[in-house]
């Protein structure tokens, strides 16, 4: 089910040229992880080799932040990307086996942390790396939680395994109110083979630490169609993850009230609201929540337009930071910034400007791109420019969609 992988080498040839996937690199260590989802053709299928090879599907799938030191010795395998129920035709109803085992476990809101040890030195990280997330969970672990959560890791790693949790704090609140702060082990993952821990020998192993566990609701579904109405029926939770037993595969399913509060479900008809789930990489979420094939096509089309947009400006971007290295290459940093200010900018397109400086000081240029859309959403300011210029809108995507399940 899962590759094997000891180096960066197949992983990084599995995603080159592929514009949704990005190496970060960071002090002492790298990750490969995805910016946005476009279906098959970003992580192709169980089930068919129209996009790319199976092989080469099962190395993407593993883009979801794993982690190599320097030398592209791995050092991290953190969850592998799974799916809604229903968001791809491998996992929709014609294709998954109920038959067989599996578990139902409790899908908690909060962030994904891990352990990794860079250089000796034990650090949390989320997908990207430790950013503003993992820190204060580091801080709950070591100081505020009276459980040995480091020695725990350690013990953990040293036998080649990588420990994930759910970091649920008011620090970090995405929907669901956390008034007391948990970190809650949802996975161990083998480094090198890519199996999960089974869950009973997680337990078993977590209860010596006094680590908490993620809770399990059972080995059976049902009837998959009551199922999946149950968890959209639920209130005050995000809903459930469904492990299979004997290849560690996944799928999601989502609470529709969740999913309003989240904002993903709301307002279907807004454009700037598809806007915003598209650049927030909430659309696979949505996707999955829907009924209706034509609508999750619209999203679909409509995301695909989106981000062709975010490419061309992100190629603009990358050639006039590319002029403005080739004028400035004598100067020093003082007079470079200077020259880039008052004769590079000036004469740029002003779809792009506002991204120009963030990319200049050593920002991504799809961050740049992505933030200055979001808040031009948020303010209002220029959002219409950038609507006028897909040459395709939401709704020539979502009407057509309409029509299509009247005929």
């Amino acid at each position: 089910m899962f590759p094997r992988i000891e180096t960066a080498t197949a992983l990084l040839a599995a995603v080159e040229g592929a514009p949704e996937f990005r190496v970060i690199h960071r002090p002492g260590f790298f990750a490969v992880d995805y910016l946005y989802m476009d279906g098959e053709r970003s992580f192709g299928s169980m089930i068919s080799s129209e996009h790319m090879s199976v092989e080469q599907a099962q190395l993407r799938r593993e883009c979801r932040g794993i982690k190599f030191n320097t030398h592209g010795e791995i050092i991290a395998r953190p969850y592998h990307k799974f799916f809604n129920y229903g968001q791809l035709r491998e996992v929709d109803s014609l294709h998954v086996d109920w038959s067989r085992p599996h578990l139902i476990l409790d899908k908690l809101d909060g962030s994904m942390i891990h352990s990794v040890l860079v250089e000796g030195d034990f650090q949390f990280m989320t997908r990207k790396g430790v950013g503003d997330v993992a820190p204060p969970a580091l801080d709950y672990a070591r100081h505020r939680s009276g459980i040995p959560y480091e020695r725990f890791c350690r013990d953990l790693m040293l036998d080649g395994f990588t420990p994930m949790f759910e970091w649920c704090s008011r620090l970090n609140t995405i929907v669901i109110d956390h008034p007391v702060d948990q970190l809650i082990l949802t996975g161990v993952r083998h480094m090198i083979d890519g199996s999960y821990m089974g869950y009973e020998q997680m337990q078993t192993y977590a209860a010596r630490y006094g680590v908490p566990v993620v809770k399990a609701f059972g080995t059976d579904v049902g009837e998959i169609d009551a199922f999946v109405a149950r968890v959209k029926g639920l209130m005050d939770a995000e809903g459930f993850i469904v492990r299979f037993l004997d290849t560690g595969e996944m799928l999601k399913f989502k609470a529709d009230d969740y999913l309003r509060l989240h904002g993903a479900k709301s307002n279907m008809s807004s454009e700037k609201h598809m806007l915003s789930v598209i650049l927030n990489n909430a659309e696979d979420d949505l996707i999955g929540s829907l009924n209706l094939d034509s609508d999750r096509q619209a999203i679909s089309g409509y995301a695909q337009v989106v981000r062709q947009m975010v490419r061309v400006l992100c190629e603009r971007i990358d050639v006039v930071i590319e002029e403005g290295r080739v004028q400035t290459k004598d100067m020093d940093a003082r007079s470079a910034q200077k020259h880039f200010a008052m004769h590079i900018v000036p004469k740029a397109d002003p779809l792009i400007k506002a991204a120009l400086f963030k990319v200049w000081g050593g920002g991504e240029t799809f961050e740049a791109v992505v933030d200055i859309l979001k808040r031009s959403i948020a303010t209002n300011a220029g959002v219409e420019t950038y609507f006028s210029h897909m040459p395709k809108r939401w709704m020539d995507f979502y009407a057509n969609a309409g029509r299509r399940e009247e005929a």
